[in-house]
């Protein structure tokens, strides 16, 4: 399985030599899928390598974090 959003999603680790495309899976988050079936979804283990074909792109700036709060700012 790849994330919890993705649960209901079939779903399998990515292996050398895929060619993935990013999509919307319809459960309020993106990931990735195989070129030849959109509907799978391909899951990303921490410290896989990634390279792409050309540039990528983002429709909307990305999220940050705070590492830390302010002097007497508390978060919750």
């Amino acid at each position: 399985m790849c994330d919890f959003s993705l649960q209901s999603v079939r779903s399998r680790p990515a292996k050398v030599g895929d060619k993935l495309v990013t999509r919307d899976f319809g459960t309020g988050t993106r990931g990735f899928s195989a070129v030849d079936d959109p509907g799978l979804a391909v899951c990303i283990l921490p410290g896989t390598e990634l390279a792409f074909a050309r540039s990528t792109k983002t429709r909307r700036p990305p999220i940050t974090t705070l590492s830390s709060f302010p002097t007497g700012a508390s978060c919750c």
